[in-house]
């Protein structure tokens, strides 16, 4: 029996997983909202980055650590 490949749209999702294409979206998707997150948060005034508890030296460290929290979900209450 002949062997077919398949590619694109006409794969079938596999039971492992999102493929290649969405994986590579996923991330980066998540390096979008990461550059803009540091953006923003350079953008704040120094007094502003103090209220909310972070350093502008760790503004990297910071976005990272929320982003990571954020894929591992919600905090049980």
């Amino acid at each position: 029996m002949p062997q077919t490949l398949t590619f694109g749209r006409n794969r079938a999702h596999s039971a492992d997983g999102p493929s290649l294409w969405r994986r590579f979206a996923g991330l980066f998707q998540r390096g979008s909202e990461r550059l803009q997150a540091i953006r923003e948060l350079h953008g704040l005034s120094d007094e502003m980055l103090r209220d909310i508890g972070v350093d502008r030296d760790d503004i990297e460290r910071s976005v990272d650590a929320l982003l990571a929290s954020k894929e591992s979900g919600p905090t049980p209450r």
